[in-house]
């Protein structure tokens, strides 16, 4: 096992110690239901561009993927709230 499956079974079981029993097992049988629907292979892959996009940022002015790479690389980082 590589140190990086490790330390995401590492994740994982300290994620069910701290999650409600039924809600773990609600976001396991998700995760199961989102995999069989062949999302994934649908994703950009690993070396593939990022198709164009624009979205609002944290202040909620919109930003365009295509004008802001003119400028260089780009990061992008999806928060998705606390949990």
């Amino acid at each position: 096992m590589s140190e990086l499956q490790e330390q995401l079974v590492a994740q994982q079981q300290a994620s069910m110690e701290r999650i409600p029993k039924d809600t773990f097992a609600f976001m396991v049988d998700e995760t199961k239901k989102l995999k069989a629907s062949g999302i994934e292979g649908r994703a950009v892959q690993d070396g593939e561009p990022a198709p164009d996009f624009t979205l609002p940022n944290h202040l909620g002015k919109d930003r365009n993927l295509r004008l802001m790479l003119k400028d260089g690389p780009v990061v992008v980082s999806f928060y998705r709230g606390g949990w």
